[in-house]
């Protein structure tokens, strides 16, 4: 059994229509073989949004580096050199997500993460960056409707093996315009 979760929050991709969920469904059960999150993406005709804006760019690194980082999206726009507002909208562009949910987004996958590696809950909030294992549970539960308890006790195995931000492609590039891929 395989769940793939599409957030329904983002704004910049039409909802998916009845005949794109039935051939990703048919595509997902006609692997036999373990198949990976972008050959499940692929079914349904999605493909990974990596942001080519190098201030935006930079400032998914920095979630990653530091998922605690930027309480205010203040902090995010003064990393990536723009207002707020400039900051909010080239984002959301970039990303296909806006903001607050992307770096909520990401807080989760280190989450996921901490837990395949056996970590405890607790552990894997305060690695996210979470203020609490309480304040985890309420949002795992506010964006899956279950809590993270709840997902550990059903046996779910969690694969991280292609939790990756940024493609190679993009960290390629970054190191042809003479940067760090990590400090993009």
């Amino acid at each position: 059994m395989a769940f793939l979760y599409l957030d329904p929050l983002t704004d910049r991709r039409q909802p998916l229509t009845q005949a794109q969920l039935e051939s990703g469904r048919i595509h997902l059960q006609g692997t036999a073989q373990r198949i990976g999150i972008q050959d499940a993406f692929a079914g349904f005709g999605l493909q990974p949004k990596v942001p080519s804006d190098a201030q935006i760019a930079r400032v998914v690194q920095e979630i990653e580096r530091r998922p605690d980082a930027f309480g205010r999206i203040q902090e995010a726009a003064e990393l990536a050199c723009l207002s707020p507002s400039r900051f909010r909208a080239r984002f959301d562009a970039e990303v296909g997500l806006p903001f607050r949910r992307y770096r909520l987004w990401r807080r989760m996958a280190l989450v996921m993460r901490a837990i395949s590696e056996g970590k405890s809950l607790t552990a894997a909030a305060l690695e996210a960056g979470f203020s609490s294992s309480a304040h985890l549970s309420s949002s795992f539960k506010r964006m899956f409707g279950l809590s993270a308890s709840e997902v550990i006790a059903l046996g779910v195995a969690i694969d991280v093996s292609e939790d990756r931000v940024l493609s190679t492609a993009s960290a390629a590039q970054a190191d042809s315009e003479g940067r760090n891929a990590l400090d993009l």
